[in-house]
């Protein structure tokens, strides 16, 4: 691209854009000086890190950029892409890059204006102006370099990366639970985590059931956590904050991560707690490449906890295997892991008044433990007794064998998930109808 000569006296609109931004650092950092330079172009802009990854953008979404929507993915824009435009369009003969403007070749579609953001003569981004259809003069590669050094200026003042310690890790978080990220780019994500905060992690997730009110204050409720914690990572995602803890100490005595072994974990789910929410908590981890599967178990886990009415807070080991049986509902396979017994003392318990299924699931599910069982059923620990005699005196229920109280106790849990699943098939049916 051809240099382009630069008018001498500054315009009045280069001078109004000069003071705005200075009032918009000094009123509120790198996201008002993103704000204030969308309405000084009058278009989106998007601030990408050196390996192309969003950090912040205007407006805020991303996918809300028409101009750039099929170069935008997963919160991180194409490498391959981008380096393609940028051989296109600069000479290589010098480590930096003055800002340029594009419309021809593979941004013909999305015509913008990149510049690049130095700082100690290290590349640390850059900055994507999307003019569209708006025709671009000298004056707008100069308003670009303007908004640069305001952004190279505030990194400096806020120690570099301190500054983007929230919106950049909670970023890199996100990249981490998005199934379509680069390899790339998770790498990288993996390692600025790693870098500001030692492993090993847990994954806490608390849904908000209140979707439109959860997520007005969400934005609040992230900043006050990410100022108290500072080993901790928060997130807004998919309609539920998402915690990544860090240098979660590990036990071989006490293995299996609770709130009442671990401080940090311990306030979190108090904090939420008092929000009205569920937080349900993932096993510890080292590899963050990992990350999505301890996210849905903490997911799972809270939304199972809540719906089998778990008396205790959520954490994934405590609540297994149900997840798994959860999975089996999902694909409606319920039924085939009933055992028939569980038929045979249904109709018997409706005939004839008893609670034969009740004694007998709270009886596995206490795993065989009659005075824990009575407790639970409110009863004597002789009248247990009579009960688990008369049902196998009944329904030839052997009490002894290790693989029929197996295959129980797994109808037992399947029950308490859908007690639905006890009723013959047939009759499952003609109740539906």
């Amino acid at each position: 691209m051809p240099p382009v000569s630069y008018p001498k006296t500054p315009s009045e609109r280069l001078l109004q854009a000069n003071w705005e931004l200075s009032a918009a650092m000094e009123r509120g950092g790198l996201r008002s000086i993103m704000e204030t330079a969308g309405r000084i172009f009058s278009c989106p802009l998007i601030l990408v890190d050196e390996h192309f990854r969003i950090i912040d953008s205007c407006p805020k979404d991303p996918e809300a950029i028409p101009e750039l929507r099929c170069m935008v993915r997963n919160c991180c824009l194409n490498e391959r892409v981008i380096w393609q435009v940028l051989k296109e369009h600069t000479s290589g003969d010098s480590d930096f890059y003055e800002p340029f403007y594009t419309r021809e070749g593979i941004c013909s579609g999305e015509p913008l204006i990149l510049g690049e953001v130095i700082q100690k003569d290290t590349v640390r981004g850059h900055l994507m102006v999307c003019l569209g259809k708006q025709s671009c003069c000298p004056e707008d590669l100069r308003l670009t370099s303007l908004v640069i050094r305001f952004i190279s200026l505030q990194l400096s003042l806020s120690n570099s990366v301190r500054d983007l310690w929230g919106s950049s890790m909670s970023q890199r978080l996100q990249e981490l639970l998005t199934s379509g990220t680069p390899e790339h780019v998770a790498r990288a994500a993996a390692q600025a985590i790693s870098a500001g905060i030692p492993g090993r992690y847990a994954m806490l997730v608390a849904p908000a059931d209140h979707r439109a009110a959860q997520q007005a204050a969400a934005s609040s409720l992230i900043t006050e956590l990410q100022q108290r914690y500072r080993k901790a990572v928060f997130l807004y995602h998919a309609h539920a904050f998402v915690v990544l803890m860090g240098e979660v100490r590990y036990s071989p005595t006490e293995p299996v991560l609770r709130p009442e072994n671990n401080r940090i974990c311990r306030e979190l789910f108090e904090f939420f707690e008092a929000q009205g929410l569920r937080p349900g908590l993932s096993t510890s981890f080292r590899n963050l490449l990992r990350l999505r599967d301890h996210y849905h178990q903490a997911l799972v886990s809270a939304r199972l906890a809540r719906d089998i009415h778990f008396q205790e807070r959520a954490v994934f080991l405590d609540l297994m295997p149900y997840p798994v049986f959860g999975t089996l509902l999902k694909a409606r396979l319920g039924y085939a892991f009933i055992h028939p017994v569980i038929f045979q003392i249904r109709d018997h318990d409706r005939q004839f008044g008893t609670e034969y299924e009740k004694t007998l699931c709270t009886y596995l599910l206490q795993l065989k433990d009659k005075d824990r069982a009575a407790a639970a059923l409110h009863i004597h620990k002789n009248t247990l007794q009579y009960r688990l005699t008369r049902i196998q005196e009944l329904f030839s229920v052997p009490m002894e064998n290790t693989q029929a109280m197996l295959n129980l106790l797994c109808s037992a849990q399947l029950l308490s998930l859908d007690p639905s699943l006890g009723d013959r098939p047939g009759e499952a049916r003609t109740k539906q109808k």
